[in-house]
């Protein structure tokens, strides 16, 4: 089957450790005469070097899908946006910036990269991209965000103050696992034998878990805890029958390889919490979880 289009990731894909495509691979790209669509968390302006070196001209994807775009005499030419809104900007700058002000805060619209400190991460950052950061001096200015904000970027080079960005669950003593099995052994009963994985987290840790457990045991369902992960469930499954799969959160991949999900409404709740975190307002909101069978 002739391969009609190449689609990317640049940063430890495509581009080398400096965050160049390399002179071997850019002749490759040009030689394939394949189209190749540039997929990535970058802005346009940060990918604008690999697409001359690429000599590209179809479209382009920035900040992970939230923008799909083609350049047309040296500009950005958007086909798609989906901005964040202006509001959640605030929100979460502002949250952001009071609970964690050691970290490097930036962020970017269409044509611009906005910070209002030059720090060790904006360092970085432009060390990898080359793109100098507009700076706004006045800080409370900049914790306004943009009208067509894109992509808000914390960057952090401390492990503690890493762990502290992180929320998470661990396995069997979250609420939502004893939920789910108290649900399970109601409507299965004691009987039926249930496997537990922990530590699963990627698309690729749900490839490695569906392998092992295609070995061990005939599975009726698997329950995975993302869409991401039971991307890679799915990923295994190609070849042999699929038990039933569920994943959560109904995110692109699940609508896209047509994967049951359960959508937790968990940008809402997260929204709606940070909102309450910076104003004196208290009220209860409630959002029902949505089981999408597909």
């Amino acid at each position: 089957m002739a391969i009609k289009r190449i689609f990317t990731d640049m940063d430890g894909t495509l581009l080398n450790s400096q965050g160049r495509v390399s002179a071997d691979n850019a002749q490759a790209v040009r030689a394939s005469e394949i189209p190749v669509t540039l997929v990535s968390a970058r802005a346009p302006m940060e990918m604008k070097e690999a697409i001359e070196a690429l000599d590209l001209t179809g479209p382009q994807v920035a900040f992970n899908g939230g923008l799909i775009y083609e350049m047309e005499e040296g500009r950005v030419h958007p086909l798609h946006t989906d901005i964040i809104p202006k509001q959640t900007v605030q929100l979460l700058l502002k949250s952001i910036r009071r609970a964690f002000p050691e970290v490097s805060l930036s962020y970017y619209d269409l044509t611009h990269w906005y910070c209002d400190t030059i720090d060790k991460g904006i360092r970085f950052e432009y060390d990898l991209t080359r793109q100098a950061p507009t700076l706004v001096n006045d800080s409370d200015r900049f914790l306004l965000g943009q009208d067509n904000t894109f992509k808000i970027m914390l960057l952090s080079f401390e492990e503690e103050e890493m762990q502290d960005l992180l929320f998470t669950r661990t396995g069997q003593r979250s609420p939502t696992y004893r939920s789910i099995m108290a649900a399970y052994r109601e409507v299965y009963g004691e009987a039926v034998p249930v496997t537990v994985l922990e530590g699963i987290a990627t698309e690729e840790d749900g490839y490695e878990a569906a392998k092992k457990l295609a070995r061990e045991r005939n599975l009726d369902c698997i329950f995975a805890n993302g869409d991401d992960v039971a991307a890679g469930i799915f990923r295994y499954y190609q070849q042999q029958p699929l038990p039933f799969l569920c994943g959560q959160e109904n995110q692109l991949t699940s609508q896209l390889l047509g994967i049951s999900t359960i959508d937790h409404k968990s940008y809402d709740l997260g929204r709606e919490c940070f909102r309450q975190a910076i104003s004196d307002e208290r009220r209860t909101l409630v959002l029902q979880s949505e089981f999408i069978e597909r």
